[in-house]
């Protein structure tokens, strides 16, 4: 009795007292699919300065879909893209240029605001098999290689950083 009287005095210290409410109200089904496709596990989402919103998710195939601000279907960005494998993450910038972070890849891919591959940083990995496996033996510290890449972000000049999350951080 008594060991268990700490734990619960710590459990109670460990509450919260100032945790912000955060308004939002819940849309179920916002999204809007046409009948042949199907949304997997969404891993990165973000908006345009036009409110379409993006998202990049993880299914049989990694792919990337625009919807325009009630949810309703667009179009899909990047269909069968080389650097599509393993979903991580997907940003825009100020110019609403639609970057993604390709964990299986290795690969950071720029579209211009059209669609269409603008730039390409990093290098998918010699042959591949598949989508990086877990326990997966990475290869330290490759130069001038991403190793399983996690984001990417801009400063106010225009510099690229990635954060190359998981094996060269």
């Amino acid at each position: 009795m008594v060991l268990c009287t700490p734990m619960l005095v710590a459990q109670t210290k460990a509450t919260a007292e100032n945790v912000p409410i955060i308004p939002h109200t819940s849309v179920p089904n916002f999204f809007k699919l046409p009948p042949d496709l199907y949304l997997g596990e969404g891993i990165g989402i973000a908006s345009n300065s036009k409110g379409n919103v993006f998202v990049y998710h993880r299914s049989g195939d990694t792919r990337l879909f625009e919807f325009d601000p009630n949810g309703n279907f667009l179009k899909e960005w990047g269909q069968g893209l080389y650097g599509f494998e393993f979903a991580h993450q997907v940003r825009v910038d100020a110019q609403d240029n639609v970057w993604i972070v390709d964990e299986g890849t290795n690969m950071v891919i720029k579209f211009n605001p059209q669609g269409r591959v603008a730039m390409v940083l990093g290098r998918r990995p010699e042959p591949v098999a598949g989508a990086v496996q877990p326990n997966f033996p990475p290869v330290l510290n490759q130069i001038y290689r991403f190793e399983r890449p996690t984001d990417v972000t801009w400063d106010p000049q225009g510099n690229i950083f990635v954060s190359d999350g998981y094996v060269n951080s």
